[in-house]
């Protein structure tokens, strides 16, 4: 009874805050557009309008880390250890498999649609594009991917990632028809530093030490506990953010509509995101994975869609953001978590909040569908594995019925 009524005040706050949420996007778009137009305001008064969003991104920047890495040690740590190995294996290839498909999903109709994109093209000049320099960038990032899973400093890594720029320096080289040295411009690689948390490497290095704790079971019990704590706490602090949340989204908003006007460029770009998400759901949701369950179990997925239609239609209605995999570390105690989830995605990859505060407006939409999509992968993930691992499980169940009954037996013996 308690915990239903914890759950019920749970969904209340949730709720609430979604509300106030949307409700301060529509109050700071009117007061950004009052200002405009009625009001003249210097540079500074732009920045005095926008401060109470710069300090709600702050704190959020500052539990960012701390959430993320407590988290996942604690998470690590409290993996069971009595269900099967290759159970284990099947389920951590499942959910790999279809996170990496919707990825490129994502990507695909990302490339097709181009959300960042506005309705006026910018003039580009051809000659600007090179295909030998957009492969080179290329590897450079997914190099620079490699070194930042691996930081120098774990310190340093909750502030600064490393990155590779192209610097073009002359170089003096002699000339092979003369005596004297011509110069010419050559392209060198720099790494160095910048401000931004090294997600990757906090989270991998995390998870890393998520399993030395737990093989090392009861000698790493109290720094296991000690974690445990601070990510209470972290999410305490969160809940206590998420307070302060409408007033910094309301000027947020306010800042942004003063700084852009009547540029409807922003509003398509928004309807383009939308149809992204709406149509990554879809593809995913009624393409991939019933073909993944149909090539595992040969049988009719939408049975199982159907038999768990009302898990669906119940997460319709809740908001429960799993849009992003290194997002959803530590999330599920955290209330309003849709709005603080796309807040702190910003902040981890270095996109302004500020220009991306009128996507709160329809997250809370997106957010639904979010959702449904992932109860629906659990549940076909749960009926491939099950239906791979039923000789595993019935050897458990017997395992299970031989240990009860040995002490039935032990205990008769002693009554005896």
């Amino acid at each position: 009874m308690e915990d239903e009524d914890e759950h019920k005040e749970e969904v209340r706050t949730r709720n609430i805050l979604t509300v106030s949420s949307l409700v301060a996007v529509a109050l700071g778009v009117a007061l950004g557009m009052v200002l405009k137009m009625y009001i003249p305001l210097s540079n500074l008064d732009k920045v005095y309008i926008g401060f109470p969003g710069e300090i709600l991104m702050r704190m959020l920047q500052l539990v960012t880390v701390p959430l993320i890495a407590t988290s996942v040690v604690t998470g690590v740590c409290s993996l069971s250890l009595c269900t099967s190995r290759i159970i284990t294996i099947r389920a951590v290839v499942y959910f790999v498999t279809t996170t990496l498909l919707s990825v490129n999903t994502g990507l695909i109709l990302v490339v097709l649609i181009k959300p960042g994109v506005g309705h006026t093209p910018a003039e580009t000049d051809g000659d600007d594009v090179d295909d030998d320099d957009e492969t080179f960038s290329t590897i450079n990032a997914l190099l620079d991917l490699i070194r930042n899973m691996v930081p120098q400093n774990l310190v340093l890594a909750s502030f600064q990632q490393y990155k590779t720029q192209e610097v073009e320096i002359e170089v003096e080289v002699p000339d092979q028809n003369s005596s004297l040295e011509t110069k010419t411009t050559e392209v060198r690689l720099l790494g160095n530093q910048i401000d931004g948390v090294n997600t990757l490497g906090v989270i991998v290095w995390s998870f890393i030490f998520g399993l030395a704790l737990r093989n090392m079971a009861d000698k790493g019990k109290l720094f296991v506990d000690i974690v445990t704590a601070l990510n209470e706490a972290t999410i305490h602090v969160v809940r206590l953010i998420i307070g302060f949340l409408p007033i910094g989204v309301l000027f947020m908003t306010a800042s942004y509509v003063i700084e852009v006007g009547d540029d409807w460029e922003t509003v398509f770009k928004l309807g383009k995101f939308t149809a992204v998400v709406v149509s990554g759901l879809l593809v995913h949701g009624t393409i991939v994975l019933p073909l993944i369950y149909l090539l595992c179990v040969r049988r009719n997925p939408f049975a199982v869609i159907k038999g768990v239609s009302p898990a669906l239609k119940r997460a319709m209605f809740i908001s429960r953001s799993m849009t992003v995999a290194v997002s959803s570390v530590g999330e599920a105690g955290i209330p309003a978590t849709g709005t603080v989830t796309t807040l702190f995605i910003l902040t981890v990859t270095g996109i302004p909040a500020r220009d991306a505060s009128l996507l709160l407006a329809i997250e809370w939409l997106l957010d639904r569908g979010n959702t449904t999509i992932n109860v629906l992968g659990d549940c076909i993930g749960v009926a491939i594995v099950e239906h791979l691992s039923r000789t595993e499980l019935e050897e458990m169940d017997q395992r299970g019925q031989n240990g009860f009954a040995s002490k039935v037996t032990e205990n008769n013996w002693k009554v005896t």
